[in-house]
């Protein structure tokens, strides 16, 4: 499983936090980290850390994310792992 960082735009609403997390947990994906940063202008943001086995499972829970009321904007971005050597 690959390891992804989401960050969804969001009003600030803590029910949202809600309709987010069920995503993951319709899908038995687990989910490392939550965390919930609200904003001066009435906005929030909600940042994930999880494992997704696909890239197209994440592709479709953005999608989810985007068609709900109060979302403004999702995007992903996979993790690398750093390769370093030590001698």
């Amino acid at each position: 499983m690959d390891k992804y960082f989401l960050n969804v735009l969001v009003r600030d609403r803590l029910d949202i936090l809600n309709r987010i997390t069920t995503l993951f947990i319709q899908k038995y994906l687990p989910v490392e980290s939550v965390s919930y940063n609200s904003t001066a202008d009435n906005m929030a943001v909600i940042n994930l850390i999880c494992f997704c086995p696909d890239e197209n499972i994440m592709k479709r829970i953005v999608n989810q994310a985007n068609t709900m009321v109060d979302v403004s904007e999702v995007y992903y971005t996979k993790a690398y792992k750093a390769a370093s050597k030590f001698f």
